[in-house]
């Protein structure tokens, strides 16, 4: 007997047909109920209202409104009246059947149906009866009816009238004649089929079983109780079989399925393969019909415990393997798989067209598109590491690039012998695989890592020397402005002058902070100035034929991060879809709240539930194939051409992400742009309020200030400004020399202004030297930029003010009076 191949569909076709048969039921049930409830209230109405008819006018009303067909007949059967309901019943007119009578509209079949009724209610003895009929329509078709028939008498007549009330009944008998129809189709597809079949009526307790299920187990006629079945079950797979079937009853399974023994009339035990699938539930879900088919399986049991032995402990050792790995047999050409583990099946998945049809696939095809690892070229047939194997020769930790399903190459590492037997023929290869993208995209890493602070470094160095630039600038700009009208238009130049100049400040920060090493030390901050501040940065390196929009909804956008790490995210995003949109478009910079529940659907199963912050970034460029932005995460991975980009931007901006406790998507379609969202959890913080900036306060007057910078147009500028608030200043741009100055007088000098990067001595040298002379010395100190390793040093000095450069006189100022105010 062969196993079920066609289970489903079986199941599906039997399913329908009970289906059907439930809801012509159910019909059914409706018309009966509908027909029962019109009858006894058009009866009772009508024994009202004909109970106190007090003029022919009110019955003649009653009986042409009825929606029932009325007729009234005289004692000999001739129609005497009909309402319009007869009328469309019958297809008569009402004149026709004024000459008619009751017998030519009855079929001669039903003529003597209810006549022992009919002279039982005329001698008095009952009122009224019930009688189901067939109905000639005028155009020949049969009307299926039942009628309450009763006599009347109306006020006048010498003699009684009969009146029949007729219900139209014929859906409901055609309803039944499909359903008788069904259930008769039904018993020979069950009975046609070759193997195993069984109804279950649950609420009965009965079971049908076709033919074939009963000659399986080898019995001329079985028992249809369900006691029956059960008490054939092996006792070993008694409690799990039935544990099973319970659980599907109980809608806890959407399908039974069980392997197990039932007994034969011949008293052995044969294995079979059973299942099923509740097929009519109650509203309440109670179970009432189940179906199912058994296939005789003893032949392949025997088999498999007798492979089960010898293989066991290979298959064991295989599966438990840290590494992908598995067997080959055959030759090349006709290479089939032994066995593989759960790696190795996996590396097949992803690189063979599932074509199969559930089946191994032959191992070779997995060096269909094979690469070589140091120059990339393809592999010629006869060369590639599995057919090699096949042929005899051994592989030892050969590399080589499999083409996966999107075309990207994935560095493999090969091991492969081959197992002679005692013919001398091949009769095994053990193969291991091992995916080694991990390892190089480490290696990776690290480099991009070094390149990441190379870029630092020299960004840095850069930086210093700009902001010192911009401090000249700024500071001659602002004394220049103190002598010129305020009407001309010098006026009005300067000032665009030191916009500008504070603009580029601000562009410069911007940069520093993306090329400095994100902050580890996250603390709660809001996402919406973040944003906003980098807009200049982005404004100034994005093309102008592309607009930036901004929609920040987000009502509270408190999160877990640090502010380079934020504008490095925006900076990377916004620069990819830049790059994506190929004319003009724009890019959009979104926020709003989201509450989340577990799991976060689409995203990550680890999240953890509560309200977040969502930050969308989307272009209108040509966007992308889905299946390319499902890779658009993976390290390395990049459609551009080879010197365009490394692949790096999205892995980065995901790993910030990441490390924020947020996660991060990509979705696209081909020209439908790319979407970025970022999910970040909120934190339990109340949004922080903003600071107001203090205000310039005069200067002190009478105060002497010594300023040390390398760069004299500085000092000159620093000096002018200083001078004109009011302070003596000593400049000096080498800094061993105004050490020498300092140490000759400590006490000459009330505040001192020292660079940070200076030849010789660094600012935070310097600073402690003077503070070794004159601990109270007030000190401001300057710098352009600092790495890491330097702000843990200017943090750590004993210093009154830090200023960045470039600055304002107004900064100065400022950072001037804060000092000095610490020592007063």
């Amino acid at each position: 007997m062969p196993e079920i191949l066609d289970q489903e569909q079986l199941e599906n076709a039997l399913k329908k047909i009970h289906l059907e048969n439930a809801r012509l039921e159910e019909r059914i049930e409706e018309l009966e109920a509908e027909n029962q409830s019109l009858q006894s209230e058009l009866i009772e109405k009508q024994k009202k209202e004909l109970a106190g008819l007090e003029s022919e006018a009110k019955f003649q009303a009653m009986f042409n409104q009825s929606g029932v067909g009325v007729a009234l007949f005289n004692l000999q059967g001739k129609f005497v009246e009909a309402n319009p309901a007869i009328v469309d019943l019958s297809g008569y007119s009402a004149e026709e059947l004024m000459r008619m009578s009751f017998t030519d509209i009855t079929f001669s079949d039903d003529r003597e149906t209810g006549v022992k009724q009919f002279l039982d209610m005329l001698e008095g003895k009952i009122s009224r009866y019930t009688v189901e009929r067939r109905y000639r329509h005028k155009d020949g078709s049969t009307i299926y009816g039942i009628s309450q028939i009763s006599m009347v008498r109306i006020p006048g007549s010498p003699e009684p009238f009969v009146m029949a009330q007729v219900v139209n009944i014929s859906e409901f008998k055609a309803m039944q004649r499909e359903l008788r129809e069904k259930e008769k189709k039904h018993k020979l597809v069950m009975d046609a089929l070759g193997f195993g079949l069984w109804d279950w009526d649950i609420v009965r307790g009965s079971v049908y079983y076709n033919p074939a299920w009963v000659a399986i187990l080898e019995e001329e006629a079985v028992d249809p109780a369900y006691e029956s079945w059960e008490s054939r079950i092996h006792p070993d797979d008694r409690d799990r079989v039935l544990n099973s079937i319970n659980n599907h009853l109980q809608g806890l399974t959407p399908v039974w399925l069980e392997e197990h023994r039932l007994k034969t009339s011949k008293g052995h035990w044969k294995w079979v393969k059973g299942q099923g699938r509740v097929v009519e539930r109650l509203k309440n879900e109670a179970p009432l019909r189940m179906i199912g088919t058994m296939a005789d399986i003893d032949e392949r049991k025997k088999v498999e415990n007798t492979l089960y032995k010898t293989t066991r402990i290979l298959e064991e050792t295989i599966q438990q393997a840290p590494y992908a790995m598995f067997i080959m047999e055959g030759s090349v050409g006709n290479a089939r798989l032994l066995i593989a583990n759960e790696m190795a099946r996996g590396f097949m998945d992803q690189f063979v067209q599932e074509d199969a049809g559930g089946r191994l696939p032959d191992p070779t095809e997995l060096g269909c598109h094979l690469y070589s690892y140091m120059d990339e070229k393809e592999i010629a047939s006869e060369h590639k590491p599995l057919i090699r194997a096949l042929a005899g020769e051994s592989i030892k930790n050969e590399r080589f690039y499999v083409l996966d399903a999107q075309g990207e190459k994935i560095p493999m590492e090969i091991n492969a012998f081959p197992v002679y037997g005692k013919s001398g023929n091949i009769v095994a290869v053990p193969v291991t695989l091992f995916d080694i993208s991990k390892t190089l995209e480490a290696e990776k890493d690290r480099l991009q890592m070094h390149k990441l602070e190379a870029v630092g470094t020299l960004a840095g160095g850069i930086s210093h020397d700009f902001n010192n630039i911009l401090s000249i600038i700024i500071g001659h700009a602002e004394i220049v402005s103190d002598e010129v009208s305020k009407d001309g238009q010098a006026y009005q130049s300067i000032n665009a002058i030191l916009e500008a100049c504070l603009r580029a400040r601000d562009v410069v920060k911007q940069l520093l902070d993306f090329a400095r090493k994100a902050e580890t030390d996250l603390k709660p901050m809001a996402v919406t100035p973040v944003i906003q501040e980098s807009l200049t940065l982005l404004r100034s390196s994005i093309p102008a034929r592309i607009e930036i929009k901004t929609h920040l909804t987000a009502k509270n956008d408190v999160v877990m991060a640090a502010p380079p790490q934020i504008k490095q995210v925006l900076i990377n995003l916004c620069t990819n879809a830049s790059q994506a949109i190929k004319s003009g478009g724009e890019i959009k910079i979104s926020t709003d709240n989201l509450e989340l529940s577990s799991p976060w659907l689409g995203w990550n199963e680890d999240a953890v539930p509560g309200p977040c912050l969502r930050l969308m970034i989307e272009d209108s460029g040509e966007g992308m194939d889905p299946a390319i932005a499902h890779r658009a995460l993976e390290p390395y991975f990049t459609t551009k051409d080879v010197g365009k980009g490394a692949g790096m931007g999205l892995p980065v901006v995901h790993g910030l992400i990441k490390s924020m406790g947020g996660f991060m998507r990509v979705s696209s379609g081909r020209r439908k742009g790319v979407k970025v969202e970022i999910i970040l959890p909120l934190a339990e913080v109340k949004k922080p309020t903003k600071t107001v900036a203090a205000k310039e306060r005069p200067a002190r007057k009478a105060k002497n200030v010594l300023v040390v910078d390398d760069e004299k147009a500085l000092i000159v500028t620093q000096k002018a400004m200083l001078e004109r608030q009011g302070y003596d200043v000593v400049g000096e741009t080498d800094a061993l020399k105004a050490l020498e100055i300092f140490r000759a007088n400590p006490g000459q000098f009330d505040l001192a202004i020292v660079d940070m990067s200076m030849p010789g001595i660094n600012g935070d040298a310097f600073a402690r030297e003077l503070k070794k002379l004159r601990a109270d010395i007030p000190i401001v100190l300057a710098t352009g930029y600092s790495d890491e390793a330097s702000m843990k040093r200017i943090r750590s000095l004993d210093v009154d003010v830090v200023i960045n450069k470039p600055m304002t006189r107004s900064d100065l100022s400022q950072a001037v009076n804060a000092a000095l105010k610490q020592h007063t």
